[in-house]
């Protein structure tokens, strides 16, 4: 959640307030999920104020960053849907994802450490093979073979993964090249945090 706060408005106006990458310039969508900002050519509506008799953001007025990839975005105010009024960068830090080793076998553990998350939100952990980019996604991009879902996590207050995190690599699991990532179920199955392992086979 992040305080808008701001005055030079149009007195008792409605306006949107939008999000999207830079160079956009013109609110007109729902957001429906990571990656979309850099394939449609318009911002995701995040929520709208009406500017109070002063021409000012009423206070208390909040909207919710997404599940955005880490990187550069504008947070944009517009009349409707037409162009914007006014608009704000802002950095979007991506989450971060650590393995206690680079080499793991069947049936063992790894430990993850990781910051950037927001906080006290629960995350599933899945693994899958290297250079994918989702996990379980159902439809037209499943992959082949899907994601493992490995559990579950909970942020702590400095949006960290917990201490003593740990997961078990499926004890069936071939060996080969594999990720171990990191998605908020609410926002869909994009991973937004990976790291890479070698899961051996046994001599």
């Amino acid at each position: 959640m992040i305080a808008l706060s701001g005055r030079g408005y149009a007195p008792k106006t409605h306006y949107e307030v939008c999000v999207g990458v830079l160079g956009k310039t013109v609110c007109g969508f729902e957001y429906v999920g990571s990656g979309y900002l850099t394939s449609i050519g318009r911002f995701a509506v995040l929520g709208n104020f009406t500017s109070d008799s002063d021409g000012g953001i009423p206070a208390g007025t909040f909207v919710t960053i997404p599940d955005l990839f880490g990187g550069s975005y504008v947070v944009a105010v517009v009349v409707g849907n037409g162009d914007s009024v006014v608009s704000t960068l802002f950095t979007v830090t991506s989450p971060t994802l650590s393995l206690s080793s680079i080499r793991a076998v069947a049936g063992g553990s790894l430990t993850l450490t990781g910051v950037n998350y927001a906080e006290g939100v629960s995350y599933t952990v899945c693994v899958v093979p290297q250079k994918t980019v989702d996990c379980g996604y159902v439809g037209d991009r499943e992959e082949t073979p899907p994601g493992i879902y490995l559990g579950t996590f909970t942020s702590d207050q400095s949006g960290s993964i917990p201490s003593q995190t740990n997961v078990t690599i499926p004890p069936t699991l071939p060996p080969g090249e594999y990720s171990i990532g990191v998605f908020d179920p609410r926002g869909g199955y994009i991973l937004i945090s990976t790291d890479s392992f070698t899961l051996n086979s046994p001599t």
